[in-house]
């Protein structure tokens, strides 16, 4: 039984502590033969009557077999573990509800709602030029929505992913920023990416400004994009002082910043340079 702290049963030959007269009316009451075993049990009308109930279902089982719920028989006479389906035979069938059927549309849909795996995510990327250092990252980071959604506004994906996984961790470390802004500091300057209110050239810098708790409004101030029309005046002004071309581009990112395209501005002095 359960909850007990001593053994489960104490056997003795003799009776002692029970009469003959009480043994002897117990007997004829159960119309028991010499050769019956009686088993007797004392406490509480409550357990008395459960221990009863648990006996007599033991000894049903005794002579039925081993229950089905666990063991199957084979015929060599051994025996296997068997889980059958719910019914009659189960240990607990209150707890069983009957199985259904998934039908092939449900089982497409559910398969239509999972995650795409990081290994094809991974392979994904580094196909549409991503560095494979970088798709490794993006392909487990909370970032690789943004970096999708900044491929899809027209950026190159190789430098989109370059800015996520290197400039952005570099611009945290130096602010001391938290990890957990990363995804909101991206998407933010992200957002001014797309609309060309920000070039890659200044990502470092901006990510420092949004680290720090400054709004886009605040980092197009500090960081104004350079037009054409300062850019060539600025480089009128270096062209002067500069012993080469290199050395002209130095000046002039040393006093308009870095929020360009370098690939356009280089066009455009080259041009005005050597027309």
């Amino acid at each position: 039984m359960a909850c007990l702290s001593g053994p489960y049963y104490i056997h003795w030959d003799d009776r002692r502590d029970i009469p003959d007269e009480v043994w002897n009316r117990m007997r004829m009451s159960l119309k028991a033969c010499d050769d019956d075993v009686l088993v007797v049990l004392s406490g509480n009308k409550q357990d008395t009557k459960t221990a009863c109930e648990e006996i007599a279902q033991r000894l049903e089982s005794a002579y039925l077999g081993v229950l089905r719920e666990t063991r199957q028989v084979h015929p060599d006479g051994t025996t296997g573990f068997e889980r059958v389906l719910p019914g009659p035979d189960r240990m607990y069938p209150d707890t069983d509800s009957p199985p259904l059927a998934l039908s092939v549309e449900r089982i497409e849909a559910v398969g239509r709602q999972r995650n795409e795996a990081p290994a094809m995510i991974e392979e994904r990327l580094v196909n549409c030029g991503v560095l494979n250092r970088h798709a490794r990252v993006l392909a487990l980071s909370p970032l690789l929505t943004i970096f999708e959604k900044g491929v899809k506004g027209g950026m190159e994906p190789r430098i989109a992913a370059q800015m996520l996984v290197e400039r952005l961790v570099a611009a945290r470390r130096k602010t001391g920023g938290a990890r957990e802004d990363d995804v909101h500091v991206a998407d933010m300057l992200f957002d001014m990416l797309i609309q060309n209110e920000l070039y890659s050239n200044a990502f470092a810098d901006a990510a420092v400004l949004a680290y720090s708790g400054k709004s886009p409004e605040d980092i197009k101030k500090e960081i104004p994009a350079i037009d054409e029309e300062t850019a060539l005046k600025e480089w009128n002004d270096v062209v002067p002082q500069s012993v080469s071309f290199n050395h002209a581009m130095g000046l002039l990112v040393k006093n308009l910043g870095s929020n360009f395209v370098p690939e356009a501005l280089f066009a455009l002095l080259a041009k005005a340079t050597y027309k």
